[in-house]
């Protein structure tokens, strides 16, 4: 008898489940906790008030680019005006303005499509790395059911932008590595 065969064991098969049918189930799950995530924002999306401090900053600096003025005036004279973001997220937000006005909702629906951009971009990434749809799309739309993520899905804010413009670059690199540059 050879040492091989002496620690062969005559199992029956294993039934396992079928893992498309598991991938199906994560899916499912998530599309409806991510629907349910939007349908309880919706109210605060629509909110025409300021609901976080930095969302006046944001629109505030939007609204100085939309009025061609400077976003980082003479720091040495008066009003002192501090802006603690890039400029890109401003003119984003001030795309998105209208003329002469603020708007709550209107920047808050920028805010929600750059999370859909994340998950989309996410979504990606994952289906280059895993070979799997289902579990890209789960878990590109994963993120926007996170408790840590929920309260940024409605606010405006420069990181969800900047976080869109991190995930560009990254799914370029996964997609055309020679473009590394």
């Amino acid at each position: 008898m050879s040492p091989s065969s002496a620690l062969r064991v005559n199992a029956p098969p294993v039934d396992l489940p079928d893992p498309s049918k598991a991938e199906l189930l994560l899916l499912a799950s998530v599309i409806v906790a991510a629907g349910l995530t939007l349908f309880s924002a919706a109210k605060l999306v629509r909110a025409p008030f300021q609901i976080d401090y930095g969302e006046g900053a944001m629109l505030e600096g939007a609204m100085t680019i939309r009025h061609s003025q400077p976003l980082y005036p003479d720091p040495y004279r008066f009003p002192i005006v501090l802006h603690m973001y890039g400029p890109v997220a401003y003119a984003a937000v001030a795309c998105v303005l209208p003329h002469d006005a603020i708007s709550f909702p209107l920047t808050r629906g920028l805010i929600v499509i750059c999370s859909f951009a994340i998950s989309f971009l996410l979504s990606c990434i994952l289906r280059r790395l895993t070979g799997s749809w289902r579990v890209s799309v789960a878990f590109g739309l994963l993120i926007l059911t996170l408790p840590a993520y929920r309260f940024w899905l409605y606010l405006v804010r420069a990181d969800v932008i900047g976080i869109v413009f991190s995930l560009v670059g990254v799914a370029i690199y996964i997609w055309k590595p020679r473009l590394w540059y």
